[in-house]
């Protein structure tokens, strides 16, 4: 019991910093400038963020066993799953011409694989999840 309560909320706090990841772009940078930005990959991490909110909400029903734990842990591994693959996929299409001219903050040069690796954590943690309860 102990190891679903972990791994589940380690799975809504690694959706949460993917969420908060994408949205701090908005909220640091110049919106007109995310948008090249964001549209370099395969698909928006408006939409991984999407993803992340969503795990949450399914960990946490799933932990708190107001919805069936198997099926819950099940469509947490999909999330995490197209999570992670979307984040990296994304993370390997922007070009760095792309990141360097967005800010000159040298730190937001890892933006992108601090999203794909907090998109990873979900995985990692809602695999965890569904293997404690199955």
């Amino acid at each position: 019991m102990e190891v679903e309560r972990v791994a589940a909320t380690a799975g809504v706090l690694f959706a949460l910093v993917v969420a908060v990841l994408v949205g701090a772009t908005y909220a640091l940078l110049d919106p007109t400038a995310v948008g090249p930005y964001f549209a370099a990959g395969p698909a928006s991490p408006l939409l991984l963020a999407l993803f992340a909110l969503v795990a949450v909400v399914v960990l946490a029903a799933g932990a708190q066993e107001r919805s069936d734990p198997p099926l819950m842990a099940g469509a947490a591994v999909v999330l995490g799953l197209f999570s992670a693959g979307l984040a990296w996929w994304w993370a390997l299409s922007v070009s760095p011409s792309l990141v360097g001219g967005l800010t000159s903050a040298a730190s937001f040069e890892y933006h992108r694989w601090a999203v794909a690796l907090a998109a990873t954590g979900l995985l990692a943690a809602a695999a965890a999840y569904a293997r404690a309860v199955l």
